[in-house]
């Protein structure tokens, strides 16, 4: 779902939205954007993940095993970082077939791709236990 849902609505805002607000079509340029923005934000869901595994008893059958207690939040932690990778390479493939024709040039590009460690250290944010 996490890959699936920015392609659907990157499609639903160029090809549905797009034509009633920009016209000319030019609306893509931002759209794509702020979809690659929204994987980004997706790596928040790590804590939400932990709490499920709380729930579920899967955390108790981990106790069982030589484990350190950390080693769980790490993987959700990786993982998330890993499906954020996944979709933002995803978007970024689909993104020519809606039309998106970026202007920027190589050191644009490398700036951008500073949204992965933006999404990196936001998720283990949302791991850690709040006070």
């Amino acid at each position: 779902m996490a890959i699936l849902l920015p392609i659907m609505l990157m499609l639903l805002f160029t090809c549905v939205f797009g034509g009633a607000i920009d016209p000319s079509g030019h609306y893509v340029n931002y759209a794509v954007q702020g979809i690659i923005l929204l994987c980004a934000g997706f790596g928040s869901s790590s804590m939400l993940d932990v709490a499920t595994d709380m729930t579920n008893g899967i955390i108790d059958r981990f106790r069982t095993v030589p484990i350190r207690s950390s080693h769980a939040v790490t993987g959700h932690v990786v993982a998330s970082l890993a499906r954020n990778q996944v979709a933002t390479g995803v978007v970024i493939g689909v993104a020519p077939v809606v039309r998106f024709r970026p202007s920027a040039n190589v050191m644009e590009w490398l700036a951008a791709a500073g949204v992965t460690p933006y999404s990196f250290l936001h998720s283990p944010g949302s791991a850690l236990p709040s006070a």
